[in-house]
């Protein structure tokens, strides 16, 4: 992995999130498809957030003016926290559930559906693409924000018709992007001495907590902010030296590494956490993926789903007043 190399920097780290549905292909542009993946996952942040308030308001232990935080004599109740709250987030939040509803109603209306083979390939490409991509115990969650976010392609593009012949010419000059080689999901703590590197796997077995010791030990910078995690990696990974790619492929999931001699003279100690074995799209499975994706890019860049909010009457309490 060469990116560890550079203990302050490594350029192609860990990208905000994600944000892209599918792969992006060497010539077409494909910013459209990002985008509404983009606004769900953000939403999807931002109403964990909501959430994990929710679960702090009142309840038999609190009440709208148990104090929440004090500064020197001074207290901050929990109404005025949560009202604080509504105002810097409410109109986001709220906006971005009633755009899912008005879309599942949409998709209703139109007789358009979502399956689960199609989340399936979504998965696929996805994780293929963005490497940083977290899964794990969130599969469920990241499952139904691509769900979410297959229903509002479909119904922006419902009507928007695309020949076969431009589908299958679309799949032949990217067919590499279909073939999605097999990924680790691999964390790592870079030491300057093997000795260190030998330290570290004894304390991770001896019960320490192989993130936390990334954050406090490893001299891999970007890495160690984000607990050691590289992401998944496979080999079509740039700037990783191949030593631990090569690590990763023989370790079962959970296992440490030995110490691993980088080409920088480091040394490296990884832990693989997922796997995901090597898929290939025949045509026939992704036509209608590739199909949605030529749709999209028809589509104005200011496309976005309020323009559906007067078809399914939508009334919401931040309607200007007329």
């Amino acid at each position: 992995m060469k990116r560890v190399r550079n203990r302050q920097a490594s350029p192609k780290q860990r990208q905000a999130p994600p944000e892209k549905a599918r792969p992006q292909p060497p010539k077409r542009r494909r910013t459209l498809k990002r985008k509404p993946l983009l606004v769900l996952l953000a939403g999807s942040v931002i109403m964990n957030f909501i959430l994990l308030i929710l679960l702090l308001l009142p309840s038999e232990k609190g009440t709208l003016n148990e104090t929440v935080a004090t500064v020197g004599s001074e207290k901050i109740d929990r109404n005025t926290w949560m009202n604080a709250m509504e105002r810097e987030i409410g109109r986001e939040t709220l906006q971005r559930l009633i755009n899912e509803q008005v879309m599942e109603a949409a998709a209703k209306s139109y007789k358009l559906k979502v399956t689960e083979e199609e989340v399936d390939l979504e998965l696929a490409l996805l994780t293929a693409s963005d490497r940083q991509l977290t899964i794990g115990n969130h599969e469920q969650s990241l499952r139904e924000q691509i769900r979410a976010n297959l229903i509002l392609e479909k119904v922006l593009t419902h009507d928007i018709v695309i020949e076969d012949d431009e589908i299958q010419a679309y799949y032949d000059e990217h067919r590499s992007l279909y073939n999605v080689p097999t990924s680790y999901r691999t964390y790592v703590i870079v030491t300057d001495t093997e000795e260190e590197a030998k330290q570290t796997i004894e304390e991770v077995k001896d019960g320490s907590n192989f993130e936390l010791l990334a954050k406090e030990r490893s001299i891999d910078i970007q890495s160690s902010n984000l607990g050691g995690d590289l992401g998944y990696i496979n080999t079509s990974t740039e700037l990783m030296d191949d030593k631990i790619l090569k690590a990763a492929k023989d370790l079962e999931k959970g296992q440490l590494s030995d110490p691993i001699r980088l080409e920088d003279g480091t040394y490296a100690v990884i832990r693989v956490n997922d796997v995901i074995e090597e898929k290939n799209f025949e045509f026939d499975a992704v036509k209608e993926q590739v199909k949605r994706v030529l749709a999209m890019e028809q589509l104005p860049l200011n496309v976005r789903p309020e323009v559906f909010w007067k078809e399914f009457k939508v009334d919401w309490i931040y309607q200007e007043k007329k």
